[in-house]
């Protein structure tokens, strides 16, 4: 019988670096792309349970697999929170903290419009917090802090930032 894993001792994947050969879109080219995409078709969002969602949701498949393959990150799955009356439609997704936090550095100065590159700054700021309250629990071999009120507002601040209608 296998031996329990200590919690602890495991690295979380949102810790884990991301290796030179599995960074994506060197380019200025490619960072605009996926820079306008998230911008016009895409959201960025921090859920109540802390969680980064960013994403693009289309019913042309061979776009998303396009984007996919620019982007070399996050995965395609399909949506199933659709009314029955619509086309078929699968999201493009990163829901992982260290893809999150490059994909969101690296496209951040080429995001075209003021609020998206708002709410990019603030999920930044929330996901380099985690990343290193994480490395560092890690490494104390204590579990991490709980969230701050910093990432309250945080949450409160891409709430209100991703609201549909006028604010």
């Amino acid at each position: 019988m296998p031996e329990k894993l200590d919690r602890i001792k495991r690295t979380p994947y949102w810790t884990k670096e991301l290796k030179e050969e599995d960074k994506p879109f060197d380019t200025q080219c490619a960072k605009r792309i996926l820079a306008y995409s998230i911008a016009w078709e895409g959201t960025i969002t921090l859920t109540k349970q802390f969680r980064v969602i960013i994403a693009i949701c289309n019913t042309d498949f061979k776009l998303l697999e396009n984007f996919h393959t620019i982007a070399k990150l996050g995965h395609i799955t399909p949506n199933k929170k659709i009314n029955p009356t619509w086309k078929p439609q699968k999201i493009w997704i990163i829901d992982n903290f260290q893809e999150a936090f490059f994909f969101l550095c690296e496209v951040n100065d080429y995001m075209p419009c003021e609020r998206k590159g708002k709410i990019a700054d603030l999920v930044i700021e929330f996901l380099n917090d985690r990343i290193q309250e994480h490395k560092q629990a890690l490494a104390e071999h204590r579990k991490p802090k709980p969230h701050t009120e910093r990432h309250h507002e945080i949450y409160r601040e891409v709430k209100k930032l991703n609201k549909k209608g006028i604010q």
